[in-house]
């Protein structure tokens, strides 16, 4: 009787990285935003990638090129793999976004893989934090919870309140200092007094 201890590492037939996931947080929607991404195989170095789609063309455009032998070093290549550049146009709807990639490949044991893209764009005014959470708020005595609006290139900006929850006040002044300019005070106030309930409605 005896025992052997074998170890070793097991890879799924095609691998990118990083891992599966595009994360691009706070990105500005009037600028061309770049990602990239390596994908590769370690048991089949002649693997071609045949196509690649994304879920909403018109904003996320890619192209593909072979690996520099310097990026199979890095990354403990054998042999092929891809570099995949992603391009994010200009034009993508404000707020919180999730998108998808899919590479298709001509591996015979994997013959695509989806990459998610997600993340959030920005104007040339971001909201910070991006929403209002209060919670327990008493009736009786009410709250007040402050945001900041940041004007791209520190411009002198007019806000209008257009919408905004029933029961809530929304105020907007400047608080700017000497040296951090286009920056606003966005306060929420739910007066003292306001029936008690749920509020879940957008300010505009």
């Amino acid at each position: 009787l005896f025992s052997l201890d074998v170890k070793g590492k097991v890879f799924p037939p095609v691998i990118v990285y990083p891992p599966e996931m595009i994360t691009l947080n706070g990105i500005s929607n009037e600028e061309v935003t770049r990602s990239t991404l390596a994908v590769f195989s370690m048991d089949m170095a002649t693997m071609k990638i045949t196509k690649i789609t994304t879920s909403r063309p018109a904003f996320f455009v890619t192209k593909n090129e072979p690996l520099t032998n310097e990026a199979r070093q890095h990354l403990n290549v054998p042999g092929g793999g891809y570099r995949v550049d992603l391009e994010v146009k200009p034009g993508l709807p404000l707020g919180r976004f999730s998108d998808e990639m899919v590479i298709e490949t001509d591996h015979p044991l994997q013959k695509q893989v989806k990459v998610s893209i997600s993340g959030y764009a920005t104007g040339p005014i971001s909201v910070v934090p991006d929403r209002v959470r209060m919670t327990n708020v008493s009736s009786r005595l009410g709250a007040t919870h402050n945001l900041t609006l940041l004007v791209r290139g520190g411009k002198a900006t007019k806000f209008d309140v257009v919408h905004k929850p029933e029961k809530i006040d929304v105020t907007i002044e400047p608080n700017e200092t000497p040296t951090q300019k286009g920056r606003y005070r966005l306060t929420v106030s739910v007066p003292p007094g306001t029936p008690s309930g749920p509020v879940d409605d957008d300010i505009v």
